[in-house]
């Protein structure tokens, strides 16, 4: 019995011709679909963090220098919109690189306040979730290590009350050290309540002593007038 070749079917090949396209068709827009999503706003505030988004998305998607400069501007609203017409009149950006240092100079923090220093002064004034955003902002900006001293630092900067209960536990980590702020801070924030009802924290007052009001100096007596004497001469 001689053996059988496969017949190749025009037919066949044509509707596999046209799966295999319907499929790439098919995970092109799921993945024009995974990538649809839009990039924040730029309204002049936030710049590093918004500059840092734009990056995440230019490096994803693989764009060239010429779109990434016209997708970043598309994104721009308030007081980003003349900021950028008043740039361009003078020079215009020919790369996002360009565009990008420029923004963090004009909108971004002050170069005359090191982070570094920001950070080790920083002290709790809210919540501990407050208190810990605006310490990952600044610890951000800088590159401390090891993580140990961004720990001993978080620590340092909390409540008194809620970093003597922290530091009694000695967290390994920065995360830990967060976790317990927050979970005490909810221990003792209820006990504290009844004595200041504003804060959740106990305050010091200081009472003033009364004292009696001073009684009034007694009234002067006045004298007559002396008469002249009549036996010494004017």
């Amino acid at each position: 019995m001689q053996n059988q070749q496969p017949v190749s079917s025009p037919i066949y090949e044509h509707s596999h011709g046209e799966h295999s396209n319907s499929e790439q068709q098919w995970q092109h827009r799921s993945q024009q679909q995974m990538v649809n999503f839009k990039i924040l706003w730029f309204d002049g505030t936030e710049a590093l963090g918004w500059i840092f988004v734009v990056d995440q998305y230019f490096d994803f998607l693989k764009m060239s220098e010429a779109e990434q400069v016209g997708i970043a501007t598309l994104q721009m609203t308030g007081i980003a919109i003349p900021w950028f017409q008043m740039s361009q009149r003078f020079a215009q950006f020919q790369s996002w690189t360009h565009m990008k240092r420029v923004i963090e100079l004009d909108f971004g923090p002050s170069l005359f306040k090191s982070p570094r220093e920001l950070l080790f002064k920083l002290q709790q004034h809210g919540t501990v979730s407050e208190y810990y955003s605006e310490f990952v902002a600044l610890a951000n900006r800088t590159n401390i290590e090891p993580q140990d001293v961004l720990r001993d630092c978080f620590i340092t900067g909390l409540h008194p009350e809620i970093k003597r209960e922290v530091k009694v536990q000695c967290p390994p980590s920065l995360m830990r050290a967060v976790s317990l702020a927050r979970l005490y801070e909810d221990k003792l924030a209820p006990s504290m309540k009844t004595t200041n009802a504003a804060s959740p924290y106990k305050s010091i007052t200081h009472t003033q002593t009364s004292y009696p009001p001073a009684k009034p100096p007694p009234p002067k007596l006045s004298l007559p007038t002396l008469l002249p004497n009549p036996n010494q001469p004017p």
